[in-house]
């Protein structure tokens, strides 16, 4: 799985606690064509979109 894999400059697995902040690269695993965005949804609304 893409998000166990460690490296100098990804962030940890782990919950990052409400109010405080990380810093990393995340890296995203795709199968199928490029995405045109990649969004993070809590199952009700978008709460981050990346968009090229």
């Amino acid at each position: 799985m893409l998000w166990q894999a460690a490296g100098p400059d990804t962030i940890s697995g782990a919950t990052i606690p409400q109010g405080e902040q990380s810093t990393g690269k995340i890296y995203f695993d795709v199968t199928g064509p490029s995405p045109t965005i990649v969004a993070m949804n809590n199952g009700m609304e978008d709460l981050l979109i990346w968009e090229p």
